[in-house]
C-alpha cells in the first residue's frame, strides 16, 4: 500500500490527534469483525462436526 503522502510529523496539534484516533477506531473495529467472523465460523463448524 503505498499512500501518497509525505511522512507525517511527530506532532501536528489536534488535527495529527483526531486522526489517530480514527485510524485506531477502525483498526478495533476490523479487529472485532474478524474475531466475530472467526467466532461466527468455529461455531457453523462446531455444529456441523456434532
Amino acid at each position: 500500500m503505498t499512500d501518497l503522502q509525505p511522512p507525517e510529523p511527530t506532532s501536528q496539534g489536534p488535527a495529527y490527534v483526531v486522526g489517530r484516533i480514527i485510524g485506531y477506531l477502525i483498526l478495533t473495529g476490523l479487529g472485532a469483525l474478524l474475531l466475530s467472523a472467526l467466532a461466527a465460523l468455529t461455531i457453523v463448524i462446531w455444529r456441523a462436526v456434532l
